[in-house]
C-alpha cells in the first residue's frame, strides 16, 4: 500500500494492495517527501496546484512533483539555490537577477513569495518578480529587505505600475531596482530616492509576502 515505484514504467503510483487508486488526486507521502498525485500517479510537474490536505483545499507549489509547504518557504529554498549559483554576496545576487531574468509583462503573482517562486522557477517574469527574487536572496544573506510597489513614468508621459526593493544597510535605506537596470542598462543597485539617472518613483507601498 502507499506509493509504489514501478521500474517498468519508471513511475510512482498510489496503490491499495495491487490496485492503483486511479480515482485519487491529491497529496501522498513516503520517506522521500510529499508528492503530487493525479489519477493515482505521481506527476513530476512544477507550478501551483490546488490540493486537498487534511480535508482542506489549499494552493501549494509543486517542485518537480514534490509538494512544498508554502510559497514563503519555497521562495527561501529557491533563493538559496540561486545564491549557490551566483555567489553569496549582495552584489552577486543583484547581478544574477539582472543577467538571468527575462522580462515579461504577465502578472507574476499578488505576493512577493508567489512572485519570487515564479521568477526563480521560470526566469521569465515582470518587475515584481525581478524585485521579489532579489529580495529573497538579500534576506537569505541576512539583510532587511522589502518589495515596494508604486509608479514610475512611461515614455508617453503617463505613470504606470512598477516594483523595486528597499534594503537596510547600517541603518540606512537604499533602493535596488534590478528590472530598471535590465531595461535601461543603468545602475539600479543601492541608490537613493531622487538620485540622478534613476526613474521618478511615486505612490509606493510595501508588498505583502504571503
Amino acid at each position: 500500500n502507499g506509493l509504489v515505484y514501478v521500474p517498468a514504467d519508471n513511475a510512482w503510483y498510489l496503490a491499495d494492495g495491487s490496485r492503483v487508486k486511479t480515482e485519487y488526486t491529491g497529496a501522498a507521502s513516503n520517506d522521500f517527501g510529499t508528492w503530487y498525485v493525479e489519477n493515482g500517479k505521481v506527476q513530476f510537474i512544477t507550478g501551483y496546484r490546488d490540493i486537498t490536505i487534511d480535508g482542506k483545499t489549499v494552493s501549494r507549489y509543486v517542485l518537480n512533483g514534490e509538494i512544498l509547504p508554502d510559497a514563503t518557504e519555497t521562495a527561501s529554498k529557491l533563493a538559496k539555490e540561486a545564491l549557490n549559483e551566483s555567489g553569496w554576496s549582495l552584489k552577486s545576487a543583484y547581478n544574477w537577477v539582472v543577467n538571468n531574468m527575462k522580462y515579461s509583462s504577465a502578472d507574476s503573482g499578488t505576493t512577493t513569495s508567489e512572485s519570487a517562486v515564479n521568477a526563480f522557477s521560470t526566469r521569465v517574469t515582470d518587475c515584481v518578480g525581478f524585485a521579489s527574487a532579489f529580495c529573497y536572496m538579500a534576506r537569505e544573506l541576512g539583510y532587511e529587505c522589502y518589495v515596494l510597489r508604486g509608479q514610475v513614468p512611461y515614455t508617453n508621459g503617463t505613470y504606470g505600475d512598477h516594483a523595486w526593493c528597499e534594503i537596510v544597510i547600517n541603518n540606512y535605506y537604499y533602493w535596488v531596482d534590478p528590472e530598471f537596470a535590465k531595461e535601461t542598462g543603468r545602475n539600479g543597485y543601492l541608490f537613493d530616492y531622487g538620485q540622478s539617472g534613476t526613474w521618478v518613483y511615486r505612490n509606493w507601498s510595501i508588498m505583502k509576502d504571503s
